[in-house]
């Protein structure tokens, strides 16, 4: 920190039990009374004026003492420097912006199609406009383009579409004090005519490319531009970035607006240029500066302002789901789900968290929750997810008596989830027997029949139910718009719990994936944990009905031992499974670190989700683990499941899947539960572990030490 640094308070202050409270963005900041009083000095003197050297001799405190409490105020964004309030202004405008507008979508529509501020009043005069002008046509056809083409662009297209934007020799655009802060960089995903994929700089003095990275990390790119695929389908695009201390050095703070206006003349180059040229393009402002910053390594003080994805432009398809819109129905004290937050995580992050919040059976408060690189599609899957969730503790019974008075067939639970009596004894729930007398739900067996299914296995389970045979999960429920994708969907789920399971029982180590042929983002994410002394194993989980995939993330540190799983039935498909569970495994880590919990917990005593994977945060308990992925790397394949041509078939002759619509005729959403005698379900408790399935018990080599521990599946 120099003499003339001249600090600003930029966050509130209130005194606090004899001490000092900031009330910080993100959390609140306290100093202890010892320190209070000279922090409480300086503090009224960072009036944005008084510079370090005047703060010395005004507060009566040595030079070391006022250096050493403005730099750590300064490290915290307490204060910050007033000849750089910009660089404040642009951390606190990033998207997700930390201070939102919060309106509805109707408040948005209502204001967009609110008048201007009047013109003036006066004389008017007419004139008639120069259509001759080769601008004219130009700016008619400049549109914003959201559908991109596969249509390959030349290197001479995108080169010229650079040259044109900022060609300093060419004096492309004006630039205040000619000192020309911004920077070009090209994006391509895949291959153009004439220029392979990478991370490209436009070298505006010299007029040429230059390709700093060959690997292009998708999955990143999309957490930096907030969309949950490349923006508009695009494969180039177009980063606009600038020194923003540039012009600022000359100009103070006003720099920054000169910045942005020059960004302005470059973004309509590029978009004139591609209209002239029947390319589309698309300004996005909504880019997240800090990650995208980190991926294309930009040093100093050069941020990303806008990017404009660009290509020839594809069908024009409009999304028919408002995302926005649909939270706002189903969100709220009176509806479904109650409530819906994201987290956002620092450092290096590669998607948002959101999770909501819905009420059981018996009114209690449960979570919900879901990933996803954009912000809005984080928010409403973790609304999809908790609606499900509600969904699926709405008990529909349609019958109630024993199995013997059951007026068709039946689904006996003895073969789908069995218990023994010594385990149902230990779980609190009752023996199934044919005489019982219990809720039944009806569904659609394999054939196209009706089934009835007892209720407890269809639902979360029934409210002061006497007779409750089985404490229900979420394994196997899907929802989405479609009827048929969510009974995909589950299908999936239940085959990836049911690999889980076996091999749990099994205790056979599974096949690691090489990491040579992970996606990029996988590899990335490895070299960055082993920074932080932790590993990132993908496996593969054998299943003879879907590729499997559970991603572990080990350490020595707390916690231990975290995973994350997911499975597709389509080998097109592998790679965003791999990326998925991947995901997820991260995502547990990371909440289990910002919400440390390390009471002792006993493994004879887990009952829920939570326990099953808290028991395994410990190191002494994480160490029972290590024949998951103690085998040898694999080599260099990923193993193939069953060849699927239809799907029904698939359903019926290989599964024979029992399918039951949870659906409210009331809501668009699909919500489907299904059932298989040939997968294994996930239990959740230490005593309700299923090893006496039929396919445990005929198709496996069981290792009794799968009943020692509870499973690590959380």
């Amino acid at each position: 920190m120099d003499i003339n640094f001249t600090p600003i308070l930029v966050t509130p202050v209130v005194p606090y039990e004899g001490g000092i409270r900031f009330l910080h963005r993100e959390n609140q900041i306290d100093i202890g009374h010892d320190m209070a009083g000279k922090v409480w000095k300086i503090l009224s003197l960072c009036n944005g004026y008084t510079n370090v050297s005047s703060i010395i001799k005004s507060s009566g405190l040595s030079k070391d003492e006022v250096m050493e409490i403005l730099v750590e105020l300064e490290d915290m964004e307490l204060v910050i420097d007033s000849r750089h309030q910009f660089m404040h202004f642009h951390r606190i405008s990033n998207y997700p912006s930390a201070t939102n507008s919060d309106l509805t979508q109707d408040e948005i529509e209502a204001y967009t199609k609110s008048k201007r501020l009047p013109v003036k009043s006066g004389k008017v005069i007419q004139f008639d406009c120069d259509t001759s002008s080769t601008l004219f046509s130009i700016r008619k056809n400049r549109r914003s383009c959201r559908s991109f083409s596969e249509r390959k662009m030349t290197v001479s297209q995108i080169g010229s579409i650079c040259h044109f934007a900022y060609s300093i020799s060419d004096h492309s655009v004006p630039s205040g004090g000619a000192l020309y802060p911004l920077r070009i960089y090209v994006l391509i995903e895949s291959p153009q005519d004439g220029l392979e994929s990478g991370y490209y700089e436009y070298d505006a003095e010299q007029n040429r490319l230059i390709c700093f990275s060959d690997e292009v990390d998708i999955e990143q790119l999309k957490y930096c531009f907030n969309q949950e695929e490349m923006p508009f389908g695009s494969s180039v695009q177009i980063v606009i970035a600038a020194d923003l201390e540039r012009q600022p050095y000359k100009y103070a703070n006003r720099g920054y607006r000169l910045t942005l206006i020059e960004a302005g003349h470059v973004a309509e180059n590029i978009s004139l240029y591609c209209a002239e040229q029947g390319l589309g393009a698309c300004e996005m402002g909504g880019v997240q500066d800090k990650p995208l910053k980190q991926e294309l390594e930009l040093y100093g003080n050069i941020w990303p302002i806008l990017v404009i994805p660009v290509g020839y432009p594809g069908d024009f398809k409009t999304d028919q789901l408002n995302k926005i819109r649909f939270v706002e129905w189903h969100v709220g004290t009176d509806r479904p789900v109650k409530n819906v937050w994201t987290r956002v995580f620092d450092g290096d992050g590669s998607f948002f968290g959101a999770t909501t919040t819905y009420l059981d059976e018996n009114g209690n408060i449960q979570y919900a929750g879901a990933t996803s690189p954009s912000y809005v599609d984080a928010v409403f899957k973790a609304t999809i997810e908790g609606y499900e969730r509600y969904q699926s503790s709405q008990v529909r019974v349609d019958f109630r008596g024993c199995a013997s008075q059951v007026p068709g067939k039946w689904l006996d639970p003895r073969v789908y989830f069995p218990l023994t009596e010594e385990q149902a004894k230990k779980c609190g729930v009752k023996f199934f027997t044919n005489d019982l007398v219990i809720n039944w739900t009806l569904g659609t067996n394999y054939d196209g029949s009706e089934i009835y299914i007892p209720s407890d296995l269809v639902y979360y389970g029934q409210k002061n139910d006497e007779n409750r045979i089985y404490y229900g999960n979420s394994s196997g429920i899907a929802a989405h718009f479609d009827f048929d994708e969510a009974k995909r969907r589950a299908v999936i789920e239940l085959i990836e719990r049911d690999a889980l399971m076996c091999n749990w029982f099994s205790q056979e180590s599974p096949h690691r994936v090489d990491e040579r042929i992970l996606p990029v983002h996988i590899r990335k994410r490895i070299a960055h944990f082993l920074k932080q002394k932790r590993q990132l194993i993908v496996l593969q989980i054998p299943s003879a009905f879907g590729m499997v995939f559970e991603t572990v993330i080990v350490g020595d540190e707390y916690p231990c031992f975290v995973s994350g799983a997911a499975a597709t039935i389509d080998k097109r498909s592998i790679g965003d499974a791999i990326l998925k569970s991947a995901q997820e495994a991260e995502y547990n880590l990371l909440l289990t670190l910002r919400y440390p919990d390390m009471t002792p917990i006993d493994p004879f005593r887990v009952s829920t989700p939570v326990d099953h994977g808290k028991v395994y945060y410990i190191k002494e308990n994480a160490d029972k683990l290590h024949w998951l992925w103690k085998n040898v790397i694999s080599d260099g394949h990923i193993r193939e499941s069953m060849a699927i041509e239809n799907l029904d078939r698939f359903y019926s002759e290989h599964l024979q899947l029992v399918t039951v619509d949870l659906s409210d005729r009331k809501s668009d959403i699909k919500v489907i539960r299904v059932f298989s005698p040939w997968l294994v379900p996930i239990n959740f408790g230490f005593d309700s572990a299923h090893y006496m399935h039929p396919v445990i018990q005929n198709s496996i080599v069981f290792d009794p030490n799968s009943l020692r521990m509870p499973h690590y599946f959380a």
